[in-house]
């Protein structure tokens, strides 16, 4: 059996936001409307302050993302908060 690990989520999460459900011009206006609230439906969802840390910290200790999911001031953010 195969688990989700948390430090997965994030980059998860940004393929979502970033790739896949972003409206394109070939989609129409149903779908780019069901895209863009599952969108918000997502970031609303993970939006928490808590939860964003957290996230962040995972994924910075996952050795399979080695900090590439990141802005540069998220990433210092967090190895200070280590």
């Amino acid at each position: 059996m195969n688990y989700v690990t948390v430090s997965s989520i994030k980059p998860v999460l940004k393929l979502l936001t970033e790739d896949v459900l972003k409206p394109s011009d070939e989609d129409t206006t149903l779908t780019s409307d069901i895209k863009r609230k599952m969108c918000s439906v997502l970031e609303e969802k993970y939006r928490p302050a808590a939860l964003q840390a957290t996230l962040a910290k995972s994924c910075l200790l996952d050795p399979r993302y080695l900090g590439n999911n990141f802005d540069e001031y998220a990433e210092e953010e967090t190895k200070c908060a280590l």
